[in-house]
């Protein structure tokens, strides 16, 4: 169970980061799991040219099974289908690796690692279908197209509880590859106004 709900905590995970976020697992015995996992159809696996070992993600029997016994939340979330384009999977990946690292340091430290999840039931949010959107402004002083007003959607929402009680909220924006757009207009998608 402790597998499995890392594998849906993290929707796409590796065997290195799985190691890495449960380091009390024996690594032969965290192999013969996932074969198990596999076998029963609770897990899919893939393996993609950019890593050299497999990658997994649970189905949709491994969510019932799941569920059956605890409740666990989403700490990468993604909305869109694998299939809607080229590089999808590949983001998907990387955000999932990124939230990964940076629990496995959250777990070497004083500090608490807080999931989208635990975050998004916060704020009331309900429905899973929907991403997170954030109302957000973007000043840009002096230029014409400034303030820009809109709704942003971060690739991922995370948040790091210090020892002291405060708190961090972190929205990610992961970029893997293509073109950067430099475009200088506000209303227009771009790393500058994702900056901003």
């Amino acid at each position: 169970l402790d597998v499995l709900e890392l594998i849906y905590e993290q929707e796409y995970i590796r065997t290195p980061h799985l190691s890495l976020l449960l380091p009390h697992r024996d690594y032969s015995s965290m192999t013969r799991t996932l074969a198990t996992l596999k076998a029963k159809g609770l897990i899919k696996r893939f393996r993609n040219n950019m890593y050299s070992t497999y990658i997994f993600h649970i189905t949709e029997a491994g969510k019932q099974v799941l569920f059956k016994h605890r409740a666990p939340y989403h700490y990468a979330r993604s909305y869109r289908p694998i299939e809607d384009y080229r590089i999808e999977f590949q983001h998907k990946v990387g955000i999932a690796e990124t939230l990964a690292n940076l629990r496995a340091g959250a777990l070497e430290s004083p500090c608490r690692f807080i999931s989208q999840g635990e975050i998004e039931e916060g704020l009331g949010k309900e429905d899973d279908h929907i991403p997170l959107s954030i109302k957000a402004t973007a000043v840009w002083e002096g230029h014409p197209s400034s303030p820009w007003n809109g709704f942003v959607q971060p690739d991922g929402v995370f948040a790091i509880e210090y020892p002291d009680g405060k708190r961090s909220n972190i929205f990610l924006e992961y970029q893997r590859c293509g073109k950067v757009k430099v475009n200088t207009l506000l209303g227009i998608s771009s790393m500058r106004r994702k900056y901003l």
